[in-house]
């Protein structure tokens, strides 16, 4: 399937694809390759491979917890939202998958504080990864 440049970046920060991370269209068409595949654990470790190329890359960080989500690597994801939040503590999809996973490793007070920001700028359009 093939990634529309001029769709929201899943990441996250309100831009369109082209403008957000133009070199990585490939990369997230083989991304979405792997998630209709269900290839979770080979889904990681591109994804994790490709952080090393780029550090800090919202749509990679978004990827990377769905992956650790989908393979049961709660704690693993938690911290990568964590961080992911750190980072972008204004980025609605961050806020998500810190809830998300602050309620499956059983925080909810954690999860229900995670998403009280975004009510506030849940105005911004998102794109998100069906899974």
């Amino acid at each position: 399937m093939a990634v529309d440049s001029y769709s929201l970046c899943p990441g996250g920060r309100g831009k369109k694809i082209r403008f957000c991370c133009p070199d990585h269209i490939k990369d997230l068409e083989q991304i979405d390759k792997m998630i209709e595949g269900e290839q979770y654990s080979a889904g990681l470790a591109f994804v994790e491979s490709l952080e090393k190329q780029r550090p800090g890359c919202a749509c990679l960080t978004e990827a990377k917890c769905l992956f650790q989500r989908m393979i049961g690597l709660w704690e693993d994801a938690y911290e990568t939202a964590d961080g992911f939040v750190a980072r972008e503590p204004k980025n609605v999809v961050a806020l998500t998958e810190l809830a998300t996973t602050s309620a499956l490793i059983d925080k909810p007070r954690e999860a229900v504080s995670a998403l009280r920001p975004s009510k506030e700028i849940s105005s911004q359009s998102l794109s998100f990864r069906r899974c």
